[in-house]
């Protein structure tokens, strides 16, 4: 592809699966699916025309946002409604409005409990076990592992706005989603 020249017009994007869990977070082994960070961050390298190298941007990309975002590199526009979001404006460099937030769940609880988390770009992070009755708090800034669930010190005015950001999440689709995520 370099003799070619192929490589100056092509992207290439390598992401991964996150591992099983061994006993972190009470959990037995193997498992997987939470909304701890280890499940819920996952390596991604871009490389391409137009994207400068040795950079990192830490904005927050989703699943639901490859498709776009690969249309979008293609110069095609998807001819349907989508959940994700292209984040080509942030590989060139540009700074669009981002979420800032997203929705993590499991709502079947076969495999762990039955959850809905809120992760948020501040460092801060809302998980909700809904058939446990367990709320968990966590300052990720603070402490990055989530070992100290902070939800008892968290004032009841903060726990309500995580909350209803939460339940707007949870209840979205296409263009309201963005909404929801915020910028």
């Amino acid at each position: 592809m370099q003799e070619t020249g192929e490589l100056d017009n092509t992207y290439i994007i390598f992401t991964s699966d996150n591992g099983f869990h061994f006993a972190e977070h009470r959990l037995r082994p193997p498992r997987k699916s939470t909304p701890y960070e280890p499940d819920i961050r996952i390596p991604l390298l871009v490389r391409g025309p137009d994207i400068a190298a040795d950079t990192h941007r830490s904005q927050m990309v989703l699943n639901s946002d490859f498709g776009v975002t690969i249309a979008d590199l293609a110069g095609v526009r998807p001819t349907r409604k989508v959940d994700g979001r292209s984040f080509a404006p942030i590989l060139r460099g540009q700074s669009p409005s981002w979420r800032s937030a997203f929705l993590v769940e499991n709502p079947t609880g076969k495999v762990v409990p039955a959850f809905r988390a809120l992760r948020k770009s501040d460092g801060k992070k809302m998980t909700l076990f809904y058939n446990r009755g367990v709320r968990e708090v966590y300052f990720l800034s603070e402490d990055p592992r989530e070992l100290r669930n902070i939800q008892k010190s968290v004032p009841k005015g903060v726990k309500q706005r995580l909350q209803h950001r939460l339940d707007a999440l949870k209840d979205c689709f296409g263009l309201s989603c963005h909404t929801a995520e915020g910028p």
